[in-house]
């Protein structure tokens, strides 16, 4: 995760990595969303849907804009958020992934 996240337009970005059901449906495996709309990880996972809406139904829940159960999103690839207050940092990348993923 030491890769510098690029500035676009002079603004300071928030990086999500897809995985799995999510890169499919997306189509993408990197979305870099302004940090002054992904402020928040709840905040990052309403962007995230207003960016690829459709991830609503399959990942994200189109009534609250959480993610549905069975998804997490991991901050730095060292810790796994639940708590959707958590402030993001310019430059904090998430890993969206399924939460049965792996060995």
């Amino acid at each position: 995760m030491d890769t510098p996240i690029p500035l676009v337009d002079g603004a300071e970005r928030v990086r999500i990595e897809l995985f799995g059901v999510a890169r499919l449906t997306a189509g993408e495996r990197i979305l870099d969303l302004p940090h002054a709309e992904a402020g928040t990880l709840a905040q990052a996972v309403v962007a995230l849907a207003a960016r690829v809406p459709a991830l609503l139904g399959p990942v994200i829940d189109p009534a609250t804009h959480r993610l549905l159960e069975g998804y997490v999103l991991n901050l730095n690839g060292r810790d796994f958020i639940l708590d959707h207050s958590r402030p993001l940092a310019p430059g904090d990348t998430l890993l969206l992934v399924a939460s049965a993923a792996g060995g």
